[in-house]
């Protein structure tokens, strides 16, 4: 298995998604884009691409030209069947190479909080493992629309898109499963995403605790997420 990671800042990293792929004994390539705009992106090269978070809009070619090329691929690579999962802002990119809008909520969902899955999401091959309602993390402010012909999974009590699946292998998640304590605080060290939830009414200190208390559930899931697109035919 061959994963290629697309990473949008230096602070949000693969997280429990890395470490499952790489335990799984998966080869993966990360491609920092805020660093090396040009990288080649290339999906023919591997069988799974994970698209991370940032704190970019999927729409913001003119200032990030990179996200261009990245909606190009994406929207290739679901084409052709190969396994794509957009996790955040990867989300709404995939949603937006899909043909989707994407458009600004008119506040941030951000903190600890509950998906419930869909009818299609409980009988869902790669969700399996959830529950029919989880408790997730969520850091976002722009939501997806469905793509055509896509598989609705997911809600939240503010986002009624939480997941998609277009096909059998194209997968776009707005929550985070892969946020551990160590990455959240690494998020945190960044001034203009404490300032965020700080101004949304947050605590970074409640916060980093509600992440240890659900490290070990979340954790389970990525387990168990990652291995079942792994193993997808």
């Amino acid at each position: 298995m061959k994963a290629l990671i697309l990473m949008h800042a230096p602070y949000e990293g693969p997280g429990s998604f890395g470490e499952v792929l790489r335990d799984g004994g998966a080869s993966v390539t990360t491609v920092r884009l805020y660093e090396t705009p040009d990288a080649p992106l290339v999906e023919t090269e591997f069988d799974l691409i994970v698209s991370l978070g940032g704190p970019q809009n999927a729409d913001d070619v003119a200032t990030h030209p990179w996200l261009a090329r990245e909606t190009e691929m994406l929207a290739r690579a679901a084409r052709e069947g190969r396994k794509v999962l957009g996790i955040c802002l990867g989300s709404q990119i995939l949603a937006r190479a899909l043909g989707a809008a994407v458009r600004r909520r008119s506040a941030p969902e951000i903190g600890f909080s509950a998906i419930e899955l869909s009818d299609r999401g409980n009988d869902d091959p790669i969700l399996a493992g959830l529950k029919n309602t989880e408790t997730v993390l969520h850091w976002h402010q722009d939501t997806f629309d469905l793509p055509a012909g896509a598989v609705h999974l997911a809600s939240s009590e503010f986002t009624p898109n939480q997941a998609f699946r277009l096909g059998r292998h194209a997968y776009g998640l707005q929550f985070h499963l892969e946020v551990t304590p160590e990455l959240l605080a690494e998020w945190l060290e960044n001034p203009a995403v404490r300032q965020q939830l700080v101004d949304s009414g947050g605590s970074p200190e409640r916060l980093l605790e509600q992440a240890k208390e659900h490290d070990k559930r979340l954790r389970w899931l990525c387990n168990s997420l990652i291995s079942r697109l792994v193993h997808l035919m």
